[in-house]
């Protein structure tokens, strides 16, 4: 109801409006049209004088402004800007290489690594023999003094927190080296017997 009472009142301000410009036309033009279009042409004649680079710079203030306005925000989760997945290792030695170094940014990357060793390490285990091999478990220690030794060791060329991978992983790489030796003895082997 509220809505068709302020409708009504509009409509009936506009038409008495209407009606006295039409009623009374030359008190219409000196208290209403007259004082609209001076306003309208002294504007105009204003516009008209101020010269045209005030004009590109007021547009360059308002895009500028404009764009601040539409930047994301750092606070906001859903504003962060899309960044592109870092390219695939084209090799396994650059995939091993990207394990290593991705380790030690994130714990999820940790847990990756730590899944491909462990599979690694059943893999080569199976190779060889039937028995089971401890899975290896990934729980980084902060370097001593010995970061560029390990960096330099696993090839990492950044590691933003140094972790020391080479005491965790020193034992299962040893462990892999026993079964690929075993495994050359073995095959070694039964190449003499057979010639």
């Amino acid at each position: 109801m509220k809505l068709r009472w302020r409708f009504l009142i509009a409509f009936l301000i506009i038409a008495g409006l209407i009606g006295g410009s039409l009623v009374f036309p030359s008190i219409a033009l000196n208290a209403f049209i007259n004082p609209i279009t001076r306003g309208l042409w002294m504007l105009f004649r204003l516009v008209g004088m101020v010269d045209q680079q005030v004009y590109w710079g007021l547009l360059a203030i308002v895009v500028f402004a404009f764009s601040l306005l539409i930047l994301p925000r750092g606070s906001d989760p859903s504003s962060v800007p899309f960044t592109p997945a870092p390219p695939r290792p084209k090799d396994a030695v650059d995939e091993w290489e990207h394990l290593l170094e991705g380790a030690s940014k994130s714990g999820e990357n940790r847990r990756a690594l730590q899944y491909r060793l462990n599979s690694l390490n059943r893999k080569a285990d199976e190779l060889v023999t039937n028995r089971g091999v401890d899975e290896f478990v990934l729980e980084p220690k902060a370097v001593q003094g010995r970061g560029a030794a390990v960096r330099r060791w696993l090839g990492v060329k950044k590691l933003r927190r140094h972790f020391v991978y080479a005491e965790i992983l020193e034992p299962f790489l040893a462990e892999i080296e026993i079964l690929l030796e075993v495994r050359n003895d073995d095959v070694s082997d039964e190449n003499h017997e057979h010639r």
